[in-house]
């Protein structure tokens, strides 16, 4: 059985993890109110750190049993156990009804009555309400929140008796987007999916084969989505996969157009067959051989690759991981390689931001040669 939250997430923990200076400014931010709403499940909670900005936390039980975390404040993407991840942890072990003492303070010998969590409170005060009541708190809480009003739209849109236009509505809606999502706003769209994805999984038990084909819709609009999102961390294409997942399971229980099915596993079968992949790998490594000789003479020269996906950051110091982190100077280097780029017949993505990838189209010697061209427009 794998371990919760609750099995590796201990004041004991926290003090093994955390130095005693970090411990105790990560206990001053924690009594500060430093510490946003907490996002908490059984193996998980994430919530926001107000410190020289608002920084991101997450706690999470480990496959192996111990204690993973991040944070995206400097320290943390070194993998450090910073202030902020302490001061999460503290709030999580006080809502879950642990004491959590003020530095300095010890425990008292008499035990003390265990507290009733912030979730125990609240479902206690919502028995007490009317219906009308509650209707109307949520209407109230609609308003102010995006997620909710979200949540509870996507709901009415796919209620019980909602047919397969309904859900291809619902579908759009849950997958859009109006511009440009950041790191900050991109958990609002990965909830907003994952509402989604329980969504479409409890409308198989209604046996319409039409369900396959419309996750599949699914999926298709969230990868198209993600060329606007700042995903990584990886949270909106852990939610496509659970949609994949969901897919898997409309395959399974309500046996899809059988020729649809029969080209799909031929498409997958001629892909596995061709050595495509491996190829594309080849291709991969004969871009890396060709510029590894001018990265050597110009530290700046930097990229990553993973398989046939690659990325330019033409800036020194480590790649960054979010796209508020891209060096000026990488963006200044690559608008002066992109067009005499273009120039030469070579059509990079136009944006420092973006990703371009191999193909089965390309020979090495092209490959080759876009890596030579591109680092030597770089030098000028």
């Amino acid at each position: 059985m794998s371990s919760g939250l609750v099995d590796v997430l201990t004041l004991q923990a926290i003090q093994v993890l955390a130095d005693a200076r970090t411990f105790a400014r990560g206990m001053a931010y924690f009594h500060g109110g430093a510490v946003g709403l907490l996002d908490a499940d059984e193996f998980e909670a994430r919530a926001s750190v107000q410190g020289t900005r608002r920084y991101r936390v997450r706690l999470a039980a480990g496959s192996g049993g111990e204690l993973d975390y991040e944070c995206d404040c400097p320290v943390g993407d070194e993998g450090t156990f910073c202030k902020h991840a302490v001061a999460v942890a503290l709030s999580w072990l006080e809502n879950t009804g642990e004491e959590v003492f003020e530095p300095g303070e010890k425990a008292s010998v008499k035990p003390r009555k265990k507290r009733k969590t912030h979730a125990e409170q609240i479902r206690e005060y919502l028995e007490t309400l009317s219906e009308s009541a509650l209707r109307e708190w949520l209407m109230e809480a609609a308003r102010r929140d995006a997620g909710i009003r979200e949540k509870l739209l996507l709901s009415a849109m796919t209620g019980a008796g909602s047919d397969i236009a309904s859900l291809k509505s619902a579908v759009r809606q849950a997958t859009k987007v109006t511009g440009f999502v950041d790191w900050r706003e991109v958990g609002g769209y990965a909830n907003r999916l994952g509402d989604l994805v329980q969504i479409l999984d409890e409308r198989i038990g209604d046996g319409d084969p039409k369900l396959v084909e419309l996750v599949e819709d699914a999926i298709e609009q969230a990868e198209a989505a993600l060329e606007q999102i700042d995903d990584s961390d990886g949270e909106v294409m852990a939610v496509i996969m659970q949609l994949r997942e969901v897919h898997e399971r409309a395959c399974n229980n309500l046996g899809p157009d059988p020729v649809a099915l029969a080209a799909g596993i031929a498409t997958l079968g001629e892909l596995k067959d061709s050595g495509i992949y491996e190829r594309l790998e080849k291709l991969g490594e004969a871009f890396d051989a060709e510029l590894a000789p001018f990265a050597q003479e110009n530290p700046w020269l930097r990229w990553r690759r993973l398989g046939s996906l690659l990325w330019f950051h033409l800036a020194e110091g480590p790649i960054p991981r979010r796209a508020d982190r891209i060096h000026p100077e990488a963006i200044l280097r690559f608008k002066k390689i992109f067009l005499p780029l273009l120039q030469q017949g070579f059509y990079l993505p136009p944006s420092a931001y973006e990703i371009f990838f191999l193909c089965a189209a390309h020979t090495e010697e092209e490959v080759r040669d876009l890596a030579r061209t591109a680092a030597e427009l770089a030098r000028r």
